[in-house]
């Protein structure tokens, strides 16, 4: 299901209406994105994923150096 969607002007993207419904997204649900090489995977976050994820509050910590250094914690 290749889609090609236009970022704005102010760097949005709209989540196309396909990948809501197949990823079950409602309003105010919580989306995760990991960037590997020059991909960009995003998926749905499950409310108890979200209180277990230390990075989720501190987006700031969210650089590939803070991962390394916190990642045995």
């Amino acid at each position: 299901m290749p889609m090609m969607l236009r970022m704005s002007r102010t760097y949005r993207v709209k989540v196309p209406e396909q990948v809501r419904q197949r990823l079950g997204l409602r309003p105010g649900d919580f989306l995760r994105y990991r960037v590997v090489g020059k991909r960009v995977a995003l998926e749905r976050v499950e409310a108890d994923d979200r209180l277990e994820d230390p990075f989720t509050s501190f987006g700031e910590w969210a650089g590939e150096a803070d991962r390394k250094a916190y990642a045995g914690l």
